[in-house]
């Protein structure tokens, strides 16, 4: 199937991308149960975000907001909800992103401009206290862009042409 669908030029390439797909162990689940959070009458154990890549972000800066480090994302670019946001965050207890996957393109209306972030539900609370701290500093300085606004001011006052410096429309 991947293979016709054009996601991979072989059907080699596709089972060693089906092969390394991180799995929950048979029998070890009896149910599965998906809702937006606000009407869950479960706790979950993992919450999926789809929004933009901005505050995908922050989302993951405040995953290690407390800690430090570094993120690293597991993906195939295949199965983003299936594996990506609920399957990788079950099994390593840790906040996973995703770019999205065909099948949530073609069968969705995941936006052309979002992607996703799993969280292990056990780490909600304190991603949510750092970002309610980043949201105090970090994000408003980010967001204002002083130092992008201050950069194109010098510029202008050099006489610059600015153009050379934006995107094409």
């Amino acid at each position: 199937m991947l293979e016709t669908l054009g996601l991979f030029t072989s059907r080699e390439a596709a089972a060693t991308t089906m092969a390394q797909m991180p799995r929950i162990e048979p029998g070890k689940i009896k149910a599965i149960a998906a809702a937006p959070l606000e009407e869950a009458k479960f706790t979950p154990d993992v919450i999926i975000i789809e929004d933009r890549p901005e505050k995908i972000m922050w989302i993951n800066l405040a995953a290690i907001h407390e800690t430090g480090g570094r993120s690293s994302f597991n993906s195939a670019v295949f199965q983003a909800c299936c594996v990506d946001v609920t399957v990788i965050p079950y099994l390593t207890k840790e906040v996973n992103v995703s770019l999205g996957c065909y099948g949530c393109r073609d069968a969705t209306d995941f936006a052309e401009d979002e992607c996703l972030v799993g969280i292990p539900f056990e780490r909600l609370g304190s991603i949510l206290e750092s970002i309610e701290a980043l949201s105090k500093k970090a994000m408003v300085q980010a967001r204002g862009k002083r130092t992008y606004s201050q950069f194109m001011k010098s510029e202008l006052s050099a006489g610059s042409n600015v153009a050379n410096y934006l995107p094409p429309p």
